[in-house]
């Protein structure tokens, strides 16, 4: 009695075992799902922040050459370069002196501006913040150009403005020359104002290993970030995630448009997920605890409740397998007699209901509606092989790969059994494909799809319309001389749903087809196609006797076949 016990005992514990391992799995997955979404954010989060600094910089400096460029416009600017036309000396001084009271206003606005120079190479003058600036037309030759240059030697960035504008590519003929100087150390204080903690180290990088960073500290990790940096293909903001002497850091890289630098931010992996990494140790923690209670709770029901369960669960497991003269006969002294009694009343019910009524109808229509559908036979899988073989002796690859495209959608389609009830809009999909494929085999098809959008999230049995219009393609189009058209539309009342394919084939006379709108409502015989026949009864069996599938002549010669059904019983998805 003591191994059954234990036996029993063991099974138990399989089975919480069993009952907790999918909670555990589910929680795990979802947890590196969660993980992966936070990793995401923060990698967005200090990107968005690196951007955002990087604006303020690239403000900065565009503000910068905004006023060089305002500058050069200014009346007294132009004033300056005739002096040598004033006969009086006095003017020449007053010009020059207004000249440089203008530009050291500039200066002192800006407060980042180190010096500004204005050249005027025609008359080889230059007036400067900086007395020391004397003319020089080599000096203009070798600096003069576009864009923000780095002098890294005196470790300033410099701007040239010219006028006209295109005098940047030849100075000695510019009529002026504004050179506006910035100490790079105006950017490194704004990398020092960005690093919060002793983490986080931005600096400015540039292909070829020049390096601004705030301070004078000597990091390894900068300097192979460097390295790696420069042999990668950058783009204007992204994240990387660098390993450096075993270390992974969240490397993110911002373009500075103004001065084709690169922002530069990283910081150590390890700290931005350790608060990830406590909750997630905190929960296996709390489960681990939670298990081990589950595990003692178990052993102290077992001798209480676990016999008298196992005998519902089994009885229970026999009523799930379609067994429904299961029955407990074991009556225990205990509240486990009353549910067992109830159980046995409850298994009786059910019985009766499912065995004499419901079972058998359920049954029935499943197995019709089931046959019903087994009927649909893709016959014409032979013919687009046969094309596809033909196609390719002749060498048409497009033709070729098309058809097997629209092909192998069609049957992926085709082949889903799992969903019985698809949305409109997926049968819509399929009938476009078989048109192409049918367009590309007969080369005379044109086919026109007018169907609402508002129509394409009901729901509607499997393969309803494809049968229509396959009807109409070999009946109807495939034994006309000429072009075949197709037109499939939709609409809908106030109380139903309708869709109709029209088609200009050979058409029925008229005897023909009253014969065939009787034939569609009778049950099959082995002489009549089962196209129609088959849409026709699966609409009454799926929304009862209101739906109804009709069939008439088309304006064009051929026939229109419509089917609706109530909005009552339709579903939306």
């Amino acid at each position: 009695m003591g191994n059954v016990r234990l036996t029993v005992y063991k099974k138990l514990m399989l089975l919480i075992l069993l009952l907790l391992t999918p909670i555990v799995v589910l929680y795990t997955y979802a947890n590196q799902k969660t993980v992966g979404v936070v990793k995401a954010e923060i990698y967005q989060s200090n990107k968005n922040q690196l951007i955002f600094f990087a604006s303020q910089m690239d403000k900065k400096i565009e503000e910068i050459a905004a006023y060089s460029i305002m500058l050069i416009r200014d009346r007294s600017l132009n004033d300056y370069r005739y002096i040598d036309l004033y006969p009086n000396y006095t003017d020449v001084i007053r010009v020059k002196n207004t000249v440089l009271d203008r530009i050291s206003l500039q200066q002192a606005m800006s407060g980042w501006i180190n010096r500004i120079s204005v050249y005027a190479p025609q008359i080889k003058d230059v007036i400067s913040t900086d007395n020391t600036v004397s003319y020089e037309s080599g000096y203009l030759e070798r600096n003069v150009g576009r864009g923000w240059k780095y002098e890294k030697e005196r470790q300033e960035f410099v701007w040239y403005a010219a006028e006209p504008q295109g005098g940047s590519d030849n100075p000695l003929k510019a009529k002026l020359i504004i050179e506006t100087r910035f100490p790079a150390q105006r950017i490194m204080d704004m990398l020092g104002a960005y690093e919060t903690d002793g983490e986080r180290h931005p600096f400015l990088y540039r292909h070829g290993g020049d390096v601004i960073r705030f301070g004078t500290y000597k990091d390894d990790t900068l300097v192979e970030l460097s390295r790696m940096l420069d042999s990668d293909r950058t783009q204007p903001a992204f994240n990387r995630l660098k390993k450096v002497k075993g270390e992974q850091y969240v490397v993110n890289v911002v373009a500075l448009d103004s001065v084709g630098w690169y922002l530069v931010d990283y910081v150590p992996l390890e700290k931005i997920l350790s608060p990830i990494t406590k909750s997630r140790n905190s929960f296996y923690i709390v489960l681990t605890l939670l298990l081990l209670l589950g595990l003692g709770a178990a052993l102290m029901l077992y001798r209480n409740v676990q016999v008298p369960v196992r005998q519902l669960l089994l009885n229970m497991q026999r009523l799930r397998i379609g067994d429904f003269s299961a029955r407990i006969t074991h009556r225990p002294r205990s509240e486990f007699g009353i549910l067992y009694e109830r159980f046995n009343a409850m298994a009786r019910q059910i019985q009766e209901l499912i065995e004499k009524v419901y079972t058998e109808k359920l049954r029935s229509r499943e197995a019709t509606l089931k046959q019903l559908q087994a009927q649909i036979n893709p016959h014409f899988l032979y013919n687009c092989l046969y094309y596809i073989k033909n196609m390719t002796r002749l060498g048409e690859g497009v033709a070729v790969e098309t058809m097997a495209l629209n092909l192998g959608e069609y049957y992926r389609y085709m082949t889903r059994h799992e969903k019985q009830t698809p949305r409109l809009e997926e049968e819509i999909s399929l009938l476009r494909n078989y048109l192409e494929i049918q367009n590309l085999r007969m080369k005379r098809i044109r086919y026109e799809i007018d169907v609402p959008d508002s129509m394409f999230p009901i729901v509607i049995p499997r393969l309803l319309l494809q049968p229509l219009v396959e009807n109409a393609i070999v009946h109807g189009i495939e034994p006309k001389v000429g072009e075949g058209r197709i037109r499939i539309a939709g609409r809908e009342s106030e109380a139903y749903y309708e869709v109709q394919v029209e088609d200009n084939g050979v058409g029925l006379p008229a005897k023909e087809l009253e014969l065939l709108r009787r034939k569609i409502s009778q049950p099959l015989d082995e002489e009549m196609g089962c196209g129609m026949w088959n849409v026709n009864q699966r609409l009454v069996y799926q929304y009862g006797q209101e739906a109804a599938l009709s069939i008439r002549p088309s304006a064009d010669g051929g026939l229109t076949v419509s089917f609706r059904w109530p909005k009552m019983d339709a579903r939306i998805a």
